[in-house]
């Protein structure tokens, strides 16, 4: 066989191709002469909603071919300088998206598929113009797929695989494998130092550079092509693929993002303590600024250095794992300080008491909802993030027996505080003692309650040491018991400590207010001692102490209000002194009297 029917056989597959794609309205090149170049473009003039062709593992390689190299033409035919415009970029984002139809990202994390995707398609292309391929003849179309009911196609000595898809709406579609997709880096890398073939699809761009390189170096919209066409040379220098200015960029870009972040924790006085903000819907929603600033800040950063920077690669994948990371706990501050503003708004609200059982129990639900919310936020991020949960899930059964050990304290301390709202021994704002320790109650919370002391001390105690302590419940009794003797000489007459009684009893009696207000007298009434029969003032002589006559004197002061116990017990005894007084009824003190006798008396006459 002579050389020109060697050609001739060899190109009769293209030939056929080519008759094939000029019926289709899709136009050849004039010097093509195989599968890399057999395409231009009028995919640019179709509707947007253009679906490349992929129902065999030919069909995939052609229309992969026929997008890259209309990319390529995107590239060259209107580029000033370095960068591309915005109708450029309109048409970039479109092509890219339809090679991305082209390719299995189901292991790529959704959040960043659309900076990857581009630069596996990319990768892909350069890949695929360096290696060798075999004649479009030999590559199973859609007749011989299905006659040989295939499922995989694989480049001949390599790892790059064409699959079908058996399942979901494209069922029956060929696409890139998932691992393909995934080890494409890998791929790159390995043949990278590969010239170009001479009837590569794209090759290089304007002679200068490789399709990733030229999508590299190109930046978003908001970032104008006069600016990046001025940047000094030294500035393009490559690092990690990337020239040096979008690093800087990047870095301003973060900056930027911390003294926001630092001005609005100062502008908010983020950590004013709690008790010094009366208004706990204000102080809520003070908490919220900064956490629900930093949810609008970080998609906006990544946008700015995805999208318009356009960092790529390694460093890309470094800084936006960190910015979604911070993006995702973030989330979790804001759900859990969100949970808090709305147990405030609602215990604020006038249908419920504002302290108490419903107080403590809204707290309580408000953040059970609050943190399931924030653990599935959790579990979305690092699913997102690409974190498999499958070692995490396996792992349970091994480290089970661990952590049941080690969450059985906070375990206990959620069960005893759900036990503590049931039986309600106490609730939020009432004065309590439960063991060694006194004060008021300011917070029931999942893992502990929390007492302020008398001396302004904030004690928090565990929930199952609440629940295994005694709790006096100082808060509900119904008055406050007073209980004290008066103590007179024993030189004091019968009728005079009669009188005594007598003189007490008026004091404690309801006359004494006159039918008089708390206002108008200035102090608390006897009203506050008189206001249930059955517990009315009493008085009595009850003692003969060693050094004193002792008058017992009983009442009880409702409603329990300490201050204005106290109050009114200081005008009980300036009353008691005053009035004993003027009778001439002596207090007794403790005293001895020595009453020495003589049996008889000493005579000393001297002379």
């Amino acid at each position: 066989m002579n050389l020109f029917s060697q050609t001739f056989l060899r190109n009769v597959p293209l030939l056929l191709i080519t008759a094939a794609l000029l019926c289709g309205n899709i136009t050849l090149k004039a010097d093509d002469n195989s599968v890399g170049r057999v395409i231009t473009h009028d995919v640019r003039s179709r509707t947007p909603f253009f679906i490349p062709k992929c129902d065999s593992p030919k069909k995939v390689l052609v229309s992969f071919y026929f997008l890259t190299s209309a990319i390529k033409d995107v590239f060259e035919e209107k580029s000033t300088g370095v960068d591309i415009d915005w109708d450029q970029e309109k048409e970039l984002i479109t092509l890219y998206s339809k090679l991305t139809y082209l390719l299995d990202t189901s292991e790529l994390p959704e959040k960043d598929r659309f900076a990857r995707t581009h630069i596996i398609c990319s990768e892909l292309s350069e890949i695929l113009d360096r290696i060798p391929i075999p004649p479009l003849d030999s590559i199973p179309d859609y007749k011989t797929a299905k006659a040989e009911k295939l499922n995989l196609w694989r480049v001949p000595d390599t790892e790059i695989s064409i699959e079908l898809i058996k399942e979901g709406t494209r069922k029956g579609d060929w696409v890139f494998s998932a691992d393909t997709v995934k080890k494409a880096d890998e791929f790159y890398l390995s043949t990278k130092h590969l010239p170009f073939k001479k009837d590569a699809t794209v090759g290089l761009i304007n002679n200068e550079t490789g399709i990733l390189d030229r999508y590299i170096d190109y930046t978003g919209p908001i970032i104008p092509v006069n600016f990046t066409n001025h940047i000094p040379n030294w500035m393009r220098v490559k690092f990690f693929d990337l020239p040096l200015w979008k690093y800087f960029a990047t870095l301003i870009i973060l900056l930027i993002l911390f003294f926001i972040g630092w001005f609005l924790h100062k502008f908010t006085h983020f950590k004013s303590d709690r008790q010094k903000d009366k208004n706990p819907i204000l102080f809520s929603i003070r908490r919220l600024i900064l956490p629900a600033a930093f949810m609008i800040l970080l998609p906006v950063t990544i946008n700015l250095i995805t999208v318009d920077i356009r960092l790529r690669l390694l460093p890309l994948e470094v800084i936006d794992d960190i910015l979604w990371s911070a993006f995702y706990l973030i989330s979790i501050w804001f759900t859990i300080d969100l949970g808090n503003l709305v147990a405030a708004i609602i215990i604020k609200s006038s249908s419920l008491t504002s302290s108490g059982a419903h107080a403590g129990f809204i707290k309580l639900c408000s953040r059970v909802i609050s943190y399931s919310i924030g653990l599935w936020i959790l579990f979305a991020g690092l699913k997102d993030l690409g974190l498999s949960l499958v070692p995490l899930i396996a792992g349970v059964n091994v480290g089970g027996l661990a952590f049941a050990l080690a969450a059985k304290p906070s375990l206990a301390n959620l069960l005893w505080s759900v036990l503590i709202f049931a039986g309600k021994p106490f609730l939020v704002g009432e004065r309590v003692v439960i063991g060694n320790h006194k004060g008021t109650v300011e917070d029931i919370g999942l893992r502990s309650t929390v007492i302020r002391t008398m001396d302004g001390h904030h004690v928090s105690i565990p929930n199952d040491e609440v629940c295994n302590s005694s709790i006096e419940n100082i808060a509900r009794r119904p008055n406050i018991r007073r209980k004290f003797g008066l103590t007179i000489t024993y030189d004091t007459p019968a009728e005079k400590i009669l009188r005594a009684i007598e003189i007490t009893k008026q004091i404690l009696s309801i006359d004494e207010d006159e039918g008089k207000s708390d206002k108008e007298l200035g102090r608390p009434g006897n009203r506050h001692i008189n206001s249930d029969n059955n517990f009315p003032p009493r008085v009595y002589f009850d003692k003969l102490n060693d050094c004193s006559l002792n008058l017992q004197v009983n009442y009880w002061f409702s409603p329990p209000v300490y201050w204005s116990y106290l109050e009114h017990a200081t005008w009980v005894n300036t009353e008691l002194i005053k009035r004993f007084s003027e009778e001439g009824i002596e207090f007794a003190f403790p005293t001895q009297t020595l009453d020495v006798k003589q049996p008889f008396a000493v005579s000393m006459d001297t002379k």
